[in-house]
């Protein structure tokens, strides 16, 4: 039996569409220098460790998830928490983007981060909170972590030691 040309244009639409999403998370650069770049990138960067999401209308931030061992963790901060206030900035009605251009100006500066700190005023639940976030740099182990994820996701490889 002879497919139809429908059914053969639906195969063939399906086919692409798959090396489409197979060349998304493929890498083209070789994994041994995808590693070697992701190191350079991560070696010595500040992070405060959690990540957020815009509120209801696209205003307040809310903390989408705190990574575990991080500064955010350590001070108290919980997924959920609406972010008020970030190092003496009122984001109580700010956008993402205006959280992102100062977590990227106060992370780039030349500061040492072993006695830096950030004061974030939270509400948890309808209580606010004030939080002392002590900077970290990146650890060896998770820059290794980074790339043992991308190497699994866009290489296809599973790395020694890596969750």
């Amino acid at each position: 039996m002879t497919p139809k040309p429908r059914n053969i244009l639906l195969l063939v639409a399906m086919a692409l569409l798959c090396s489409v999403l197979q060349a998304q998370t493929k890498c083209n650069v070789p994994a041994d220098e995808c590693a070697r770049q992701i190191r350079s990138m991560l070696a010595g960067k500040k992070y405060l460790g959690f990540q957020v999401v815009s509120g209801a209308n696209s205003t307040g931030i809310f903390v989408k998830s705190v990574a575990a061992e991080s500064p955010a963790e350590k001070a108290g901060l919980r997924a959920g928490d609406r972010i008020m206030m970030l190092a003496g900035k009122d984001l109580t009605n700010a956008k993402l983007s205006e959280l992102r251009k100062l977590r990227e100006r106060w992370l780039a500066s030349d500061r040492n981060p072993d006695d830096e700190k950030v004061v974030m005023t939270i509400n948890r639940i309808g209580t606010y909170k004030r939080l002392t976030l002590h900077v970290q740099k990146l650890s060896k182990e998770q820059i290794d972590k980074v790339v043992a994820a991308h190497l699994r996701s866009a290489h296809g490889m599973v790395v020694a030691g890596s969750n």
